[in-house]
């Protein structure tokens, strides 16, 4: 009796012991995929993925406060599994996109791989600033409708050409924009399923001389980089060219400049590489 009662408690025990381990198991698991980059098969989710992240800077920061690592993100241009440290990490087509913590985790993640993959593939994201700019105006600039007339009777009519404005949005509700097409594809880079509204009013700006000096047949793609503050990222403003060109823009505009010399001074000062690297990728971009 007392054998028999004591192999019931072990194989009790026993089962115990199992499921304890199976829970154990699962739970370590779910963690490491939780440390793991996550991996998406469209552009779209992997800008929408970057930016259900933290905000990636404080806007309005100080450039006296800033470094080349203050947008705490980096691009490495392989697809990864490990987030090397990482909070967050998104890869798409060959791609990976590291989110930080902190300035000092990004910078010592960047000096390391960029030792194990190449300071040209391992690109930090870096904050920027515009300059305060102002249109000429289509009046000043002799754009009028005899010479709209002139661009109509060279362009097919029937053939929708497709511009995508990459700025600080638009507010489409502006009488200059009456008949005019505003394409479906237009999105917010800065914020995921964010608004188009035109903060500053730059991108309105330069949207209107667009539409007011084209035939009816072009349609705008506003695709927002911008917010109020006019500051925005590199890897921002390359995910916008990589959109405009997926989704069909058969031109892109930039209307974008920096007066902020101290922010590529820093940069240069003990990382020389990155703004030739960025401008490197730029061109990739535009050639795509």
């Amino acid at each position: 009796m007392r054998s028999s009662a004591l192999v019931k408690t072990v194989r009790k025990l026993g089962w115990f012991i199992l499921i304890a381990a199976m829970m154990l198991l699962t739970d370590g698991s779910v963690h490491a995929e939780a440390d793991e980059v996550r991996h998406v098969t469209s552009l779209e989710a992997f800008i929408d993925a970057t930016h259900a992240a933290d905000e990636v800077y404080d806007q309005g920061a100080e450039i006296g406060k800033l470094t080349p690592f203050s947008a705490r993100r980096i691009r490495v241009k392989r697809e990864l599994s490990s987030l090397e440290g990482a909070v967050k990490g998104v890869s798409y087509d060959g791609d990976t996109l590291l989110c930080f913590a902190t300035a000092e985790d990004t910078r010592e993640a960047y000096e390391r791989l960029s030792a194990e993959y190449g300071e040209e593939n391992v690109l930090p994201d870096l904050p920027l600033f515009s300059a305060d700019a102002q249109g000429w105006g289509v009046e000043y600039m002799n754009l009028d409708d005899q010479i709209r007339r002139k661009v109509k009777a060279h362009a097919d009519g029937d053939e929708k050409v497709t511009v995508a404005v990459i700025d600080s949005g638009i507010n489409s509700t502006h009488d200059i924009f009456r008949g005019t097409q505003i394409s479906t594809d237009s999105k917010s880079m800065i914020e995921a399923g964010g608004t188009l509204a035109d903060d500053n009013g730059h991108g309105t700006a330069v949207s209107g001389i667009i539409a007011e000096s084209t035939p009816d047949n072009v349609e705008l793609m506003a695709i927002k980089v911008f917010g109020k503050s006019t500051d925005s990222t590199t890897e921002d403003i390359n995910q916008a060219i990589a959109y405009a060109s997926e989704k069909g823009a058969d031109v892109i505009n930039l209307s974008l400049s920096s007066n902020q010399h101290e922010i590529i001074d820093l940069y240069e000062q003990d990382y020389p590489n990155l703004i030739p690297n960025f401008l490197r990728e730029l061109d990739l971009q535009l050639k795509m």
